[in-house]
């Protein structure tokens, strides 16, 4: 009886061996690719913080052997594009392939209201950015008398820039409409520095399209697309793009 089992037990084992030996090697060969791309996106984003790289799909090490990464989940903090300061910039990246293509995927990312209301003209920056659970608002003293003021203002967005748009004043309790200030004792000169901005996001990484931007506790939140490409090293606003081919495809 125990004669018969050898065979099997010896088959059980060496079976588990291998399913051992396949998991070691899909994550070794997994931490060598993800330590490259995490190598790729500090050379192509220039991050002052942090940057993480994971490979999500299941035995994603050993399809990198043919090539195939799949889907990417990339983070990176401090990334600087147009004058913005970006943090805690999230993207997931499907369809990625060693030679640095992606069939797209999507991004999120914040601008500190600190970074945004260096863009914003003088008067923001006697002011503090935050939101009413809605719009983003701008509050505090204005004027001679440093009376308090509430400014909320609309957000719209392009592919490449948001503009925010001052549309009520709240003084004392009182809500008044923008337009309505130039009829107001000194509100004339409030509402002139009330006026449409627009903060340009050219150059986005990978190609990267804004689909939206809203004001949360910590700035504004943007909601990114990232479209099919056959390089993401090469593509619009990668400084540095062929040390990064090289990093990728190493």
């Amino acid at each position: 009886m125990k004669l018969r089992r050898t065979p099997v037990i010896i088959a059980a084992a060496l079976a588990a061996a291998g399913a051992t030996a396949v998991g070691i090697t899909d994550t070794l060969v997994a931490d060598t690719a993800q330590q490259r791309i995490v190598q790729a996106t500090r050379c192509k984003l220039h991050p002052t913080g942090a940057v993480t790289a994971r490979l999500t799909d299941p035995l994603a090490g050993l399809d990198t052997l043919t090539g195939t990464l799949g889907t990417v989940r990339i983070t990176a903090d401090g990334v600087q594009r147009a004058g913005i300061r970006l943090s805690n910039v999230a993207a997931t990246l499907h369809g990625v392939t060693t030679h640095g293509s992606t069939t797209g995927g999507s991004a999120t990312a914040t601008i500190p209201y600190a970074a945004l209301g260096r863009h914003l003209g003088a008067a923001a920056t006697r002011l503090n950015l935050g939101t009413d659970g809605n719009d983003l608002t701008l509050t505090g003293p204005v004027g001679s008398l440093g009376l308090p003021v509430t400014v909320a203002s609309s957000i719209t967005t392009t592919a490449h820039s948001i503009t925010l748009t001052p549309a009520t004043v709240s003084i004392l309790g009182r809500a008044l409409p923008v337009s309505a200030l130039t009829k107001t004792p000194g509100g004339a000169g409030l509402a002139a520095s009330l006026r449409p901005h627009t903060v340009s996001l050219a150059g986005l990484p990978a190609g990267a399209r804004l689909t939206s931007a809203r004001p949360d506790h910590t700035g504004l939140a943007l909601q990114l697309a990232i479209p099919g490409t056959s390089s993401l090293v090469g593509s619009a606003g990668s400084p540095g793009g062929a040390g990064c081919a090289a990093t990728t495809q190493a």
